[in-house]
């Protein structure tokens, strides 16, 4: 089940004959944790997939057919390198993508930092703390644009580097 991950990929979807057919999926985590006197230090790294299922739909489209399901080659993802004008009404909201379905195919994040108390007595608790991850999003390849969209060939992804940092007091 997708949705009881971090990343909320998708459960099931729905072929072209209306039957259900559930996403295989994987979860995974990995920890390492050092604890001293006065520094902790930690690394996790955890992954998310979900499996390819989509079908051909015959009677879609007015008789013309077309691919349903998920991460099918044939969807189109030749949209998703533009970048949209926000909206008129505030400036301020993205504007949406066409013709870019990404289904995503893995989340993977790392994560490493540490905790360091430089008081713990009878007044409470001082730390600092600070935090290095990176997350990647993959997609399922799609389908390029042209006189005849080639399958299988656009596959965006998404990577994020993100630094953290925590002064806590924590109260006796």
């Amino acid at each position: 089940m997708g949705r009881y991950g971090a990343a909320q990929l998708p459960d099931l979807a729905i072929h072209a004959d209306g039957t259900l057919h559930l996403i295989k999926d994987y979860q995974g985590l990995a920890t390492l944790e050092w604890h001293g006197k006065k520094l902790d230090l930690y690394a996790y790294t955890g992954a998310e997939y979900a499996a390819r299922t989509y079908d051909f739909d015959p009677l879609a489209n007015k008789g013309k057919g077309q691919y349903v399901g998920y991460g099918s080659p044939f969807f189109n993802n030749y949209g998703c390198y533009t970048e949209t004008a926000p909206t008129v009404n505030t400036g301020f909201t993205p504007g949406s993508l066409a013709n870019c379905t990404a289904d995503t195919r893995a989340v993977i994040e790392g994560t490493a930092g540490f905790w360091y108390t430089f008081y713990r007595g009878p007044k409470g608790r001082f730390r600092f703390g600070t935090q290095y991850s990176y997350v990647t999003r993959q997609t399922w390849s799609g389908a390029a644009s042209g006189a005849t969209p080639t399958p299988g060939v656009l596959s965006p992804e998404g990577l994020d580097g993100m630094v953290f940092t925590s002064f806590r007091y924590y109260l006796p």
